[in-house]
Formats: structure tokens, C-alpha cells, sequence
């Protein structure tokens, strides 16, 4: 058997990174520079909390593959390490403008490179970009200089390939944001203030790094990360802080993390661990959640105790996620179902809470009620989604303390924010649907309260928009003539309707008479084509009159 070349991870800092005197180069099969603004936010932000807090932060995973010659290809992690090289590159033309010395320091240690081979020779630089961007990258930015002047240089360039555009934007972020942090200060203070930047960008910020020693590995790995959209980071830092506290007994961690991990298959165990978090403990954003996980897991004994909980929740966890039906009876398979159509992940953390400490005679009104709540608080009325997840949180963790014990205590809690009956119909009169799977489960559960019959549900049911998306010459006209604008109301739920079987590519354009004639007046099954079986006009007023039917219908259907 052939072993694939993956080294151990290793936990290292940016400044250990580009101390060493290697060569960063990012491989043929790597896309260009594209981070924009809310990344570059981000980390500016990440590194002022770093400073105001004195505290480390993990800045992601990186794969790297050593060339031989000192030479190392980036195979994960190039947007990162070019974005920490514009940061440097921007403070050391600052320092540079204030006429501050040590700014050639820095650049012999953090952006180029001795070469090895001949002395002689002016050095290289640590960090190469693709072939789209090694060129402007090396030219203008890993020169230095004065920044506005730099800046208007790259603004002058002609056919500025769009990647590059984004590096000097990046480039013009960090340094109007450092300008504007030392504006007005002194110049000590100002020197003080942007060495205290470079210092905790470089030293404070961790990456965990792993090798592959071969092109193929290289090549499949950075396929797997892109294309599945994985992202590794917290569970692997998580794991390297477990394997190193266990010590002697790091192969028994490994077993039960491995278990683990065989439980959960195909779900993303970054959601799972913040899912887990906050079901437990309270919100917290992913990319703080390490600094949580290591306040609470310091010692062996944590290490274990928290690997026994963890595979129990990671049972459950797996058996609401994909509404194992194996563990539940059909109809809480199919409440759960609803659920996931309205709110996946902000109500996993509560039905976990609830999976493990709810009386099971509770559990189907229990989803019951969450789906009447979410229904209308965010499906309708479209509240807040982080004060929703915050008051899931603090009823899960009640849940688990024993303080939310039965269906009245949890009604009352959730009835604190209910969006009450006058509101919620007002806001569905006017309502749209986009999402064709929200909408379909609507006009369903609509279909349901005016005949409970299930059987025509075991034949395909179709979406059908009666003003359709793309309507024929004949629906144009209409439009026009009775002053109707296609986007106003072809969204609304009062223009939606059900069709038994495939969608009619034939006739889901059709005017609506002949919609009418061949398709609404033909299908007795469905109640709720029966007043569209006689239809006469399809006007706005035609549509808000079957929608405020529908929000009649809703308020009993979705209600507390």
C-alpha cells in the first residue's frame, strides 16, 4: 500500500514563518490574490482585539510542500500569508516616511530572503504570488516606498488585471487604516503604535502547518479543501490541543476522536464543536471559539471527560442532522424535516439541548412549537437572526440545568418575542416568497389544513407560479394593460399554487385562461386550486385576496 506524504501538524506564528530563510511560492494550480474588504476588515479587526486583550489568535490552517533549494509551495493558505506581507509591506513604507532606520531590518526579515546560492546576488523575495500577480506584487508592492506615492503609481497603470486591483486595494486599506490609528500622535507614539501592529500580526497570530511531500497529494488536497468548500481549521487546532495535553495517552485520544469523527461522517465538524458550544455554554463567534475550548480543556483529565461528552452529543447530534430514521418515529422525522427547511442551523443547538435533556412524551409538541415560533419570527417576519440565536442558546443551557422542564415553561420563554397574530398577518399579506422550497412547504401545510387526506402527497407535487417568471406575449400585454409590474407581485405567495406532477414546461408560461382551462380546473385532488378553477381575472387585487386567505389559514396553522 502507498502511503500518502502528510507530515504532523505543527502550531507556529507568521513571524516563524517568514523568519526562516525559505522561499513562499504559490503553485500553477492556485487561483490569484482574492480577498476583499470584509476579509481585510476582519483581520485588521482580529489584530486590534489581539492588542487591546494581549492575547493570541489563530489565524487558520496551512498546507505547505517543500521544493528542495529552500524553495516551499503554499498549497493552502496563500491569501493569508500575502495579506500579512501587504500589512508588513505597509508599515515598513511607513516607517520608512518617518525616516525611522530599523524599517531595513524588518524587510531583510519578514520580506526578502538571502540567496543562498550566490552571495552576490540581491536578495529575493520570501513571498511569490501566481503568475497573474508575481509581477505587480514584487513591483509594487515588496518595493519600498512612500505610500501615496506607491499608490499612485499602481493607479496609472493601464489594464490592471482585476487580482491585483484587489492587492492595491488591500494595500490602500491597511495603510489608510494605520494613518488614520496614528494620525495626530506624536511621532514616538506613532512608531510605538505601528511596531505594536507589526509585532502582534507577526508574533500573536498562529497557523497550524502540515507538509505533503509529493505533487499529486499536493494537488488532490488543494482540490479537496477548494472545491468541498472544507475548512479544517478550528477542529484541527482543537485536536492538536487535546493530542498535546493527553501526553502518555495521546493514542487513546486519538481512538476516541477518531470515533468521533466516524459518528458524525459527512457533517462539518466546525459547525458540530460550535453547535455543541453553544447549545452548553452561550454564543461565540467561530473564530474565537479555540480561545473558549482552551479555558475550559487545560489539563488530561479535561481532555478525556470532555472527549466522553463530546461522542455522546456527537450521537445525537448526527441523529437530528440527518434525521436518522432509525432513531426517530416517521413523524418526528418529518417535524424535524420541516425544521430544516425554515432554520437548519440556528435551531440545531435547542434540539440538541432538547434531544438530551426534554422528556420524550415532550419532544413532539416541543417541535412543534419551535417551528410555529421560527415560522413567524424569521420566515415571516424576518427578525433578527442573532437575537434568535441568543435566546436558543440561553433556553438550551436552561434546558440542560434543569430550568426549562416542560411545554409551559418553554412557550412562556418563547412567547416574550412572539410575533403576535395582528402582526403577523399584516407583514404575510404583503409577503414574498424567493425560496421555491419555503413556498412549496407553505402552500403544502395550507393544502394539509384544507384536507387532511395525505395520499396525493405520494405523487410528485410542483411549485407553480401563476404569473410566471417568464411570462408569453399574451401576460405582457396584460401586464401593461392593467398597469401591472411583473416584480411587484410575481414573488408573492398569493401568485403561488400547487400542481400535481412534473412542472409543464409546455404551460408554466401559459396566460392564466388557459392555465385555467387545462391545468387548475382539471385537478380536483388540491383543494387549493379549487377558486382557480373559475378565475376570471389576475390582477394585484386577484392576488392579495388569495393571499389574504393563505394569512388566514397561516395563523392557525403556525401558531403557539
Amino acid at each position: 500500500m502507498k502511503i500518502i506524504g502528510i507530515s504532523e501538524q505543527k502550531k507556529t506564528t507568521i513571524a516563524e514563518l517568514l523568519d526562516k530563510n525559505v522561499y513562499y511560492g504559490v503553485p500553477v494550480f492556485q487561483r490569484e490574490f482574492s480577498w476583499k474588504k470584509d476579509e481585510w476588515s476582519d483581520l485588521y479587526e482580529d489584530v486590534e482585539r489581539a492588542i487591546k486583550n494581549d492575547s493570541q489568535h489563530f489565524f487558520g490552517f496551512m498546507m505547505l510542500k517543500p521544493e528542495g533549494d529552500h524553495n516551499v509551495s503554499i498549497i493552502e493558505g496563500q491569501q493569508r500569508l500575502a495579506t500579512v506581507t501587504i500589512i508588513v509591506c505597509v508599515i515598513i513604507d511607513l516607517l520608512f516616511e518617518m525616516e525611522y532606520e530599523g524599517y531595513v531590518d524588518f524587510e531583510k526579515q519578514y520580506v526578502k530572503t538571502i540567496n543562498l546560492f550566490s552571495p552576490e546576488s540581491p536578495p529575493s523575495h520570501k513571498v511569490s504570488l501566481s503568475r497573474v500577480n508575481s509581477e505587480f506584487f514584487r513591483r509594487h508592492i515588496q518595493t519600498i516606498g512612500r505610500p501615496k506615492e506607491k499608490l499612485e503609481v499602481m493607479k496609472q497603470l493601464k489594464k490592471l488585471h482585476p487580482s491585483n486591483k484587489l492587492i492595491m486595494n488591500c494595500y490602500k486599506y491597511f495603510y489608510e487604516m494605520l494613518d488614520s490609528k496614528i494620525e495626530g500622535l506624536r511621532d514616538i507614539e506613532k512608531l510605538k503604535q505601528l511596531l505594536k501592529f507589526l509585532e502582534t500580526t507577526l508574533t500573536n497570530f498562529l497557523v497550524i502547518t502540515t507538509e505533503v511531500t509529493d505533487n499529486k497529494t499536493a494537488y488532490n488536497i488543494f482540490q479537496t479543501l477548494n472545491d468541498r468548500g472544507l475548512d479544517l481549521a478550528l477542529a484541527d487546532l482543537l485536536k492538536v490541543h487535546l493530542f498535546e495535553l493527553a501526553g502518555d495517552d495521546v493514542s487513546t485520544a486519538k481512538d476516541r476522536w477518531d470515533e468521533i469523527t466516524n459518528i458524525l461522517g459527512n457533517i462539518n465538524l466546525n459547525l458540530f464543536l460550535r453547535h455543541f458550544w453553544v447549545s452548553k455554554y452561550e454564543v461565540v463567534s467561530q473564530k474565537y471559539l479555540m480561545d473558549e475550548f482552551e479555558k475550559k480543556i487545560s489539563t488530561k483529565r479535561d481532555v478525556f471527560e470532555f472527549l466522553d461528552e463530546l461522542k455522546l452529543e456527537a450521537e445525537f447530534y448526527e441523529a437530528i442532522f440527518n434525521k436518522s430514521r432509525d432513531f426517530w418515529k416517521p413523524e418526528i422525522v418529518e417535524l424535524i424535516e420541516e425544521l430544516f427547511i425554515l432554520s437548519k442551523n440556528m435551531v440545531l443547538p435547542l434540539l440538541l439541548a432538547a434531544m438530551l435533556n426534554l422528556n420524550e412524551k415532550y419532544y413532539k409538541a416541543f417541535l412543534k412549537t419551535c417551528i410555529a415560533f421560527i415560522f413567524r419570527y424569521i420566515t415571516i417576519a424576518e427578525r433578527e437572526n442573532k437575537e434568535i440565536e441568543s435566546r436558543f442558546s440561553k433556553m438550551a443551557i436552561d434546558m440542560r440545568n434543569g430550568k426549562l422542564r416542560n411545554m409551559d415553561d418553554i412557550k412562556k420563554r418563547l412567547q416574550r418575542i412572539y410575533v403576535d397574530d395582528s402582526t403577523f398577518k399584516s407583514i404575510f399579506l404583503n409577503k414574498e416568497i424567493k425560496t421555491a422550497k419555503v413556498a412549496k412547504y407553505i402552500l403544502r401545510k395550507i393544502e394539509v389544513s384544507l384536507d387532511p387526506l395525505k395520499e396525493k402527497f405520494s405523487k410528485k407535487i410542483t411549485l407553480e407560479h401563476i404569473l410566471p417568471k417568464n411570462p408569453n406575449q399574451e401576460w405582457l400585454e396584460y401586464l401593461k394593460k392593467n398597469g401591472l409590474e411583473k416584480d411587484d407581485i410575481v414573488d408573492k405567495i398569493g401568485n403561488m399554487t400547487l400542481i400535481l406532477g412534473g412542472p409543464n414546461k409546455k404551460a408554466q408560461n401559459k396566460f392564466f385562461t388557459e392555465k385555467r382551462d387545462e391545468i387548475y380546473g382539471k385537478m380536483t385532488e388540491l383543494k387549493i386550486n379549487e377558486k382557480l378553477a373559475s378565475i376570471t381575472s389576475w390582477t394585484e387585487k386577484d392576488i392579495l385576496k388569495r393571499q389574504a386567505f393563505f394569512a388566514r389559514k397561516a395563523e392557525r396553522i403556525w401558531s403557539l
